[in-house]
């Protein structure tokens, strides 16, 4: 089926959980995003460059990259970081608890949360830590999109955000040539002295790409976790009785509730046969997450949360070449979060109902802007 889009054109938007799958591993769809081969008005810093990023990417540049970052995202080291996301959390909900007024989740514990997982997973230090922190308290206030979605940063806080955050970036850099370590950003200006990035702005483009993609999704999927184990209090009950089912409880939430509206964005490079029609090439095709999520054939009573649910075969991070990095330290984050929650809090509640539930809309992520609950 297609449809209109964005870009002025028509799109093919795949939803059967196969035909997702399909699309996401046949190296004939490029992830390049659409239209990028025109000529820009103003050439874009390529330290800013989203068509550059690793998401956007087809081999060999995507392989190339990939490599660079794949050793720091394994599940030994999302393991590694669990036992001080774990002591961070508990700290967190000590703040939370000092009054019983009702009190905003997302912004006292979600957010930072997530925020101090990725500076972990950086091993930002000391000296650069509180112009990270203020980044993750300034980006959340202004995350509403401007009527202006474009450059310059005086009119677009999202845009701001960004470059606020490339700032932070280049420095923790700089930081790290002069200090070198046994971490992640160290390995990475040790690949770039010996070719593995193609100049400094490469590194930094994709370095800032890694932050966002490791700490916009996963903050708006902790709050919706959150939100719906909340929203059903058997369920937060029974995680509360039974913490060893926390892991399926995650992966169904990442299958019902993701944190975007906007699915997987592809370009035939060829002319390509697919679900017994022909895409075109320079067609686009819109991969949807959801739809594939709610295929009858893969997931039983598929609007229905069961935290129980096995097998759950989602496509929440993706499929095939592309599938998210970071997913093992997303896991690790939400189950951390719902594991300190129910352990500290077994009577916690929403303040409202799940409907009345502020929603973010920058990004297209749809988590939850404010989450008042009390207990």
């Amino acid at each position: 089926m297609k449809l209109p889009t964005a870009y002025g054109t028509e799109a093919w938007i795949v939803t059967g959980h196969r035909l997702v799958r399909e699309v996401l591993s046949d190296d004939r769809f490029s992830a390049r995003m659409p239209g990028t081969t025109a000529v820009a008005a103003e050439p874009m810093d390529p330290r800013d460059d989203p068509t550059t990023l690793l998401s956007n990417l087809d081999p060999p540049d995507h392989t190339r990259l990939r490599r660079l970052f794949a050793g720091s995202f394994t599940p030994a080291q999302a393991e590694r970081l669990r036992p001080l996301l774990e002591q961070h959390a508990e700290r967190l909900l000590d703040l939370v608890v000092e009054d019983r007024a009702p009190r905003d989740l997302a912004s006292m514990f979600v957010f930072p949360f997530v925020g101090r997982a990725t500076w972990l997973l950086l091993d930002v230090p000391d000296v650069l830590l509180p112009d990270f922190e203020e980044w993750n308290r300034r980006h959340h206030q202004s995350m509403e999109p401007a009527e202006n979605v474009g450059p310059p940063p005086e009119v677009n806080p999202v845009f701001a955000s960004r470059l606020a955050l490339r700032r932070n970036v280049e420095a923790l850099i700089d930081h790290r040539r002069r200090h070198p370590g046994d971490d992640l950003v160290s390995g990475l200006v040790r690949e770039l002295e010996s070719g593995g990035f193609r100049d400094h702005a490469e590194l930094v483009n994709q370095l800032t790409g890694v932050v966002v993609a490791a700490y916009e999704p996963t903050s708006n999927m902790v709050g919706l976790a959150i939100m719906r184990m909340l929203a059903v209090p058997e369920d937060y009950a029974r995680l509360c009785r039974e913490p060893e089912v926390i892991p399926s409880a995650v992966e169904e939430v990442l299958r019902h509730q993701l944190p975007t509206d906007v699915g997987f964005i592809r370009v035939a490079a060829e002319d390509v046969e697919i679900g017994g029609a022909t895409v075109s090439e320079g067609e686009i095709v819109i991969v949807s997450q959801e739809g594939a999520h709610r295929d009858p054939v893969v997931f039983p009573e598929p609007l229905k949360v069961d935290i129980d649910r096995r097998p759950n075969s989602h496509v929440a991070f993706g499929h095939g070449r592309h599938h998210c990095l970071g997913a093992p330290l997303a896991r690790v984050e939400i189950a951390t979060a719902l594991g300190v929650l129910t352990k500290r809090l077994p009577s916690l509640r929403l303040v409202t109902s799940l409907e009345a539930v502020p929603r973010r809309t920058a990004f297209a992520q749809l988590g939850p802007r404010e989450l008042l609950v009390e207990w």
